[in-house]
């Protein structure tokens, strides 16, 4: 019947909804294997893949990379979203040198103005990032991969959020230039200013613009600038954002330990 491959991508797509997992995944891969069209068959391979990465046992999420790799080389319209999840589950996986070595690959592969290359990019300095424990100079790769990002001509605003908050958790932790006994925190903390100082009202996006600021704040308070984290503290208050209680509540406590008040 001509409608059979589409009932079972149907019937697929309920299992994987109800989070039937392991039940889905067999329906996709009987599909993905018999069907004659190019672009279902891709998406069969891509949901067997997502099914089984979602499946808690090890050694299903392992062949959740065999089958991202089979909906890769399927080359349809799924396939950089297949690559980006293949990426993203290697990076959980703590498979780092693999999949730095993938994204890298990619990532080079894209011309400098494709949209694709802000995602691949973010995945890529995640990689990177993961590793910068072990090796220090993977901290200045991230952050060159990061300053690349900030001039794509496809950031938005609410990406330039997320690539400056990344760059201020790269900079906290690289050692300072003229001094190597100490971080740049002075840089991170420009880093996450920016991202409060250039945000409207309502910003493009809360996540990345409230944690800036409150990595802002520890650094202030870490170093007992008092004045700097109550302004800081009272800037991110006055987005009236998911965490504007809390940061009006800082402001408060700063001012109450230290004794400063207000005219």
């Amino acid at each position: 019947d001509p409608s059979k491959a589409e009932a079972e991508l149907t019937l697929g797509r309920a299992l994987y909804k109800n989070e039937s997992y392991v039940d889905a995944r067999l329906v996709f891969e009987k599909l993905a294997f018999n069907d004659t069209d190019s672009e279902r068959a891709q998406a069969a391979w891509f949901l067997a893949a997502r099914s089984a990465a979602f499946v808690a046992i090890p050694s299903s999420k392992e062949e959740a990379l065999t089958l991202f790799d089979k909906a890769i080389s399927a080359k349809g319209p799924l396939t950089s979203a297949a690559m980006m999840e293949k990426a993203s589950l290697m990076i959980t996986l703590n498979r780092l040198a693999e999949a730095t070595a993938f994204l890298r690959k990619w990532y080079d592969s894209l011309s400098p103005t494709d949209p694709l290359r802000i995602p691949a990019g973010l995945l890529y300095g995640e990689a990177i990032y993961a590793q910068g424990s072990k090796n220090v100079s993977s901290l200045t790769q991230a952050l060159a991969i990061y300053d690349e990002l900030l001039k794509h001509p496809a950031t938005t605003p609410a990406f330039v959020n997320r690539i400056q908050y990344l760059r201020g958790m790269t900079l906290e932790q690289l050692p300072d230039e003229k001094n190597p006994n100490a971080k740049r925190e002075d840089y991170a903390l420009a880093a996450y200013h920016s991202v409060l100082s250039n945000s409207a009202s309502p910003p493009p996006e809360w996540h990345y613009l409230e944690l800036s600021g409150f990595r802002a704040l520890e650094i202030l308070e870490r170093s007992k600038r008092w004045y700097a984290a109550i302004d800081i503290a009272k800037k991110i208050a006055s987005f009236n954002g998911p965490r504007a209680a809390e940061a009006a509540n800082r402001a408060k406590q700063i001012q109450l330990k230290n004794n400063i008040w207000e005219d």
